[in-house]
């Protein structure tokens, strides 16, 4: 699980950074340095940080739907991947059935966000005069929205007590 919390924070920043910046040695290893500290610590407030520097990464660089698409998906992977490591002592194996679990919560969400982009990204009328920053937060706002669905969906309350 650190691994891919790592992977997913150090890629997603790596494709959120302006080309300019990518040119200069300094910006891409910050970039694995602060995913690599959000896979140490990812009970911390590490992947946060990662999420928050990719998001302004993405937005201060003007990308466009593609990469907000590339980006948001390799940021959720990271924050759920962060949430299960903190989780999950290092030593310890995971049971499959939790994996099973997790992959399944994140597949749901990444096709419902999937599912989205394809309904903004086609009906561009409504959308033509909102800028790059205002699609970021209505997205990131949607995403919000499907993972309580979801969330709400999936989550199974103790019966009763007698």
């Amino acid at each position: 699980m650190r691994v891919l919390v790592a992977a997913t924070g150090v890629a997603a920043l790596l494709v959120a950074l302006p080309a300019g910046l990518l040119a200069v040695p300094v910006w891409p290893a910050g970039a694995v340095l602060v995913g690599l500290c959000a896979a140490v610590l990812p009970g911390s407030a590490a992947p946060g940080v990662t999420v928050a520097a990719g998001a302004v990464a993405w937005t201060l660089g003007g990308g466009g739907l593609g990469s907000a698409l590339t980006v948001g998906t390799l940021l959720y992977l990271h924050h759920t991947s962060a949430a299960l490591a903190a989780l999950t002592p290092v030593s310890s194996a995971l049971s499959t059935s939790l994996v099973r679990g997790w992959a399944a919560r994140t597949a749901l969400v990444l096709a419902a966000s999937a599912l989205l982009s394809v309904v903004i990204g086609t009906v561009p009328p409504l959308l033509r005069d909102l800028p790059a920053a205002a699609l970021l937060t209505l997205g990131a706002a949607a995403a919000v929205a499907l993972v309580a669905l979801v969330r709400r969906l999936l989550r199974t309350d103790p019966p009763p007590a007698p």
